[in-house]
């Protein structure tokens, strides 16, 4: 659900907080539109927003599958 931000004052643009937090302008609106145009509600969603793609990038959830797929007598050498 978006949550218009006219007539705030002091609200991050999309295109501000993307250059500020690497994101793209399309990510910036997302969280602006997610998290309030609070400047500081902005700031904690663009970084959980960027962590969350760190996560996913470094293939946290290939690693949590192969985990999970892996035999369990395998599992059980590996904690000795």
């Amino acid at each position: 659900m978006s949550k218009p931000i006219e007539g705030w004052q002091n609200t991050y643009t999309a295109p501000e907080l993307a250059a500020k937090y690497g994101l793209t302008v399309e990510q910036a609106r997302v969280v602006i539109s997610s998290n309030g145009p609070s400047r500081h509600g902005c700031e904690i969603g663009a970084t959980a927003f960027r962590n969350a793609l760190k996560m996913r990038a470094g293939g946290l959830h290939e690693r949590l599958l192969a985990r999970e797929c892996t035999p369990i007598a395998d599992k059980a050498t590996s904690l000795r």
